[in-house]
């Protein structure tokens, strides 16, 4: 009887530290419209289209298909999830920053686990799409913003998103253009190209192959090193409850401007 109890209490304290536990969180599955997942696979269409189109895309076929590839990991399922990170390294101190990303079909979700003190060149708001608006705040505040919607606006942001300044596009194409920059290196499936010049902002960057995933990127800023990771996105049954609730007792403010207003590019 006392091994019984010892076992129990075993596979009891497992469910209480497991991800989902005995007891899962509530999910959620947004309630998309006939109208909006028409509009929504008109733009996919179009992006798809965009890249069978060389002289948008630097007149490069074959890197377009793989670009192409790239986009459908995301777009083309009902759900996605994607974990991401940054790590900064400073004087030889290091901090973590964590996240992730739901998307279902123009509903997104983004969520920050925790924030970073001082400077970080990466927006930190979470955000939560609803048929009014996409709510925008950061951790710890109590005031944010409300974006008007407009077609296609957390698709693009997305993309912008997984990909903060389209750098790992930049680099992947730099590396094609200019192998002689690059050394590469191998680690199972993930291939890193490794800058030769020593004095550039940016570091390294990884990604897969086959399909394509850009996944991550390290680069220096002030006398910080950061690195970046996206992981692979894994297709969700749904979203958790709790990244679609609209926090309490934070005062918001409705903007005329959409999502667009946070893609900047420098």
């Amino acid at each position: 009887m006392k091994q019984i109890i010892i076992i129990l209490i075993i596979f009891f304290l497992i469910g209480c530290n497991s991800t989902q536990g005995f007891f899962p969180e509530p999910c959620f599955k947004p309630e998309i419209n006939s109208l909006e997942l028409n509009d929504y696979f008109f733009l996919y269409d179009s992006i798809m289209d965009g890249f069978g189109n060389t002289d948008l895309h630097n007149g490069d076929a074959f890197r377009n298909s793989q670009y192409a590839e790239y986009y459908k990991q995301i777009l083309e399922p009902e759900i996605i999830k994607c974990d991401f990170t940054i790590t900064r390294e400073t004087n030889g101190l290091i901090s973590r920053h964590s996240g992730v990303i739901y998307f279902s079909r123009g509903y997104l979700y983004i969520r920050h686990f925790d924030s970073f003190q001082g400077e970080l060149d990466f927006d930190q708001h979470n955000y939560i799409t609803r048929p009014d608006g996409v709510y925008s705040w950061k951790q710890g505040d109590n005031q944010g913003t409300v974006f008007q919607r407009y077609s296609g606006d957390t698709l693009t942001f997305l993309t912008f998103y997984i990909d903060p300044k389209a750098v790992m596009r930049e680099l992947f194409w730099a590396s094609r253009m200019n192998p002689q920059l690059f050394e590469t290196t191998e680690k199972g499936p993930l291939k890193t190209e490794n800058f030769k010049d020593a004095n550039s902002q940016y570091k390294n960057f990884s990604y897969f192959e086959n399909p394509l995933w850009l996944s991550e990127f390290t680069y220096t800023l002030g006398n910080s090193n950061f690195h970046f990771t996206i992981a692979k996105p894994r297709q969700a049954d749904c979203i958790p409850q709790s990244l679609t609730r609209i926090p309490e007792n934070i005062e918001w403010t409705f903007s005329n401007q959409s999502l667009a207003s946070r893609q900047y590019y420098r």
